[in-house]
């Protein structure tokens, strides 16, 4: 959904629900806490239901990387959470231990670590692959999102009149069906408490009323 649409039904229920509004400035403020709350949601419901996988599915990455001499795997900025590193030389992903398990399973005789079979150790924003050597691979995570921005120019008579510019502007990135928990954590910002059922409806609506 467009940010000025996703708006505009924000102050359509503000309306109905206490006759109430919000400022475009206020409404980014709020859009962005509720964008990285409903984030939140749906990431600890991961890897539990396939609409988890859904909903976080515009913020899956895949990037080709290689490592340092001692095998340190850097993660990009927008990093959240690790899904896999596949190591180019190969067939297995790495498999990550803690860090009281990590020399156990370096030394194991069952599987022996090699550039045919890594392991790792998830470290500050980065992870540490064994044998520590030069590694070229593919790495699948979850970045963070973008921060929702209403961009708009005013003018007429007292610059009341807004125009939605879509140079500055960035819509939330979670998909239509999804939506719901972005709408609700905007409203409770507001003041305004719905029931999930309630706000999944309005958000069902506006979204088909969107894809005419």
């Amino acid at each position: 959904m467009r940010i000025d649409a996703l708006y505009n039904t924000i102050v359509d229920i503000l309306r109905k629900q206490r006759n109430g509004s919000v400022s475009i400035a206020d409404f980014n403020l709020r859009a962005y806490q509720s964008v990285l709350d409903a984030y939140q949601f749906y990431l600890n419901g991961y890897g539990v239901n396939q609409q988890t996988h859904d909903a976080l599915a515009p913020f899956k990455v895949k990037y080709s990387f290689t490592s340092t001499l001692q095998g340190v795997v850097t993660f990009p900025p927008d990093y959240e959470r690790l899904l896999s590193i596949k190591p180019d030389t190969s067939v297995y992903a790495v498999d990550f231990y803690n860090e009281d398990e990590i020399d156990l399973a370096a030394s194991s005789a069952i599987r022996k670590v090699s550039s045919s079979y890594f392991i790792g150790e998830l470290l500050n924003n980065s992870a540490q692959l064994y044998p520590k050597q030069i590694v070229t691979g593919t790495i699948s995570y979850l970045r963070k999102p973008l921060q929702p921005i209403y961009n708009f120019t005013l003018s007429g008579t007292n610059n009341r009149t807004v125009t939605y510019n879509p140079t500055g502007s960035q819509d939330v990135e979670f998909g239509d069906l999804y939506l719901w928990k972005v709408i609700q954590g905007i409203l409770m910002r507001c003041g305004v408490n719905l029931e999930d059922a309630i706000v999944m409806q309005y958000s069902q609506i506006t979204g088909q009323e969107n894809g005419k």
